[in-house]
């Protein structure tokens, strides 16, 4: 038997649409901000421990390259959160901020 739940039909608005395309180009130039000081730092690091390599040189570049991507994605998540709380799509910013961390798949598949 089908299911005689009626579910009503959602249309996006151009709004929505447009807030998208704002928080995307947001998200993007932080994290291209964010990769071009990756690199201008590990590139630091690397000839600052270049003329002795060493594994533990090598690994400084390693973490300090990795706190600044998880930095940055911090920082994009905060973006989000900010809007999600801002638009009152979240009841508060710690809940808002979780979601934001959220990727649409996981959600989709824990609502069910």
């Amino acid at each position: 038997m089908s299911d005689p739940t009626v579910y009503p039909h959602y249309v996006i608005s151009l709004e929505e649409v447009s807030w998208g395309v704002i928080l995307v180009a947001v998200t993007m130039s932080l994290h291209g901000l964010g990769m071009v000081a990756m690199l201008r730092t590990s590139s630091f690091a690397k000839r600052r421990f270049d003329p002795s390599p060493s594994f533990l040189g090598g690994l400084a570049v390693l973490i300090s390259a990795s706190w600044i991507i998880t930095i940055v994605h911090l920082l994009e998540v905060v973006v989000w959160a900010v809007f999600f709380v801002w638009k009152d799509a979240m009841p508060n910013a710690s809940t808002s901020y979780v979601s934001a961390q959220r990727t649409p798949s996981w959600r989709s598949h824990f609502a069910r």
